[in-house]
């Protein structure tokens, strides 16, 4: 379970990665003097619910994966992956919200604050998401 627990870690960051990019493509769309075009709302969108659905099925793996030996609780690069995990879902979930309710907003004047909360949580989860990876994986 943990070997598709790393792939799953790898696929995080990769579909994360894109979610940011075409986040960030958006947002340079909608309030970046773009034109509004929506041309990568839907990439966006639909990257957003990859990223969280392979996001809760890695975090599955490695809830669930039986541990073989009792580890005690220390500050080693397992803890310091957890705690970045647990940010990273911490932030998940707030852009969850904060996906939905921008959207909700349309076309209001506080529409462009919640996109720039959306904006600032999505790049804390992904580099979140990234140390979480990288202390495991460097």
């Amino acid at each position: 379970m943990l070997q598709y627990h790393q792939l799953g870690g790898m696929l995080t960051v990769a579909s994360l990665g894109a979610t940011v990019i075409f986040g960030q493509l958006n947002y340079n769309d909608k309030y970046g003097g773009g034109g509004d075009t929506g041309q990568w709302a839907n990439w966006h969108k639909y990257s957003a619910f990859l990223s969280a659905g392979i996001f809760a099925a890695t975090g599955a793996l490695a809830i669930f994966a039986p541990s073989p030996l009792p580890k005690p609780a220390r500050l080693d690069t397992v803890m310091v992956h957890r705690i970045a995990m647990g940010v990273a879902t911490a932030g998940l979930v707030t852009q969850i919200i904060l996906g939905v309710v921008t959207a909700g907003k349309g076309g209001s004047a506080s529409q462009k604050d919640f996109a720039m909360a959306h904006q600032i949580v999505g790049y804390t989860t992904f580099a979140a998401t990234a140390v979480g990876f990288a202390v495991l994986t460097f």
